[in-house]
């Protein structure tokens, strides 16, 4: 299993926790699944993974669990 890296960004983005420990941002751009802080990612809004803002907050909450969805990690198509 290759092992995945942390950019800079990232990085600052999991140092940055408010006084009872918890990420300002917990969308996949910002705190990425990775080997050992793994996870099941959901929207904070609506609670669904696929919506979008579950992976990048500065997609908008759809309120939807619908399959390929714009800016969504999971199958969405952005091209």
């Amino acid at each position: 299993m290759e092992e995945q890296k942390l950019n800079e960004e990232q990085k600052q983005a999991l140092r940055k926790t408010d006084v009872s420990g918890s990420l300002p941002c917990g969308c996949l751009k910002c705190y990425p699944n990775v080997f050992p802080n793994l996870r099941f990612n959901v929207c904070p809004i609506c609670g669904n993974k696929r919506c979008p803002h579950a992976s990048d907050h500065s997609y908008e909450c759809t309120n939807s669990n619908d399959v390929g969805q714009t800016g969504s990690v999971y199958g969405g198509n952005d091209g």
